[in-house]
């Protein structure tokens, strides 16, 4: 018979910590998919203008710009997190000899 795996308090303390990260990192993706949305949109409907006369177009595009280069640092600072945290908990089960499902 093979004996209970046993986590610490620690581990059990960071895999919550893993779990509530998982959340808000969905979270922070839906953001930035509207954001983004948002941001198409705009520009679709600043091209469909015959003649938009409120910004000067090229400060506008680098404003869209920016703001898209932001979100994609962004998203790809959720990747780095996701896999570092996959990573710990890996680490984790390891040491108790148990798989783990994310």
């Amino acid at each position: 018979m093979r004996p209970i795996a046993i986590i610490s308090d620690d581990h059990l303390e960071m895999l919550t910590r893993i779990r509530v990260r998982a959340a808000s990192r969905a979270e922070a993706r839906q953001r930035i998919f509207v954001q983004a949305s948002f941001v198409m949109e705009t520009l679709q409907g600043i091209m469909d203008q015959p003649y938009p006369h409120q910004l000067s177009i090229a400060t506008l595009l680098q404003y869209t710009e920016q703001h898209m280069q932001d979100l994609l640092e962004e998203i790809g600072g959720l990747s780095v997190e996701e896999q570092h945290d996959s990573h710990i908990a890996t680490a984790i089960w390891g040491e108790t000899g148990e798989s783990h499902e994310d």
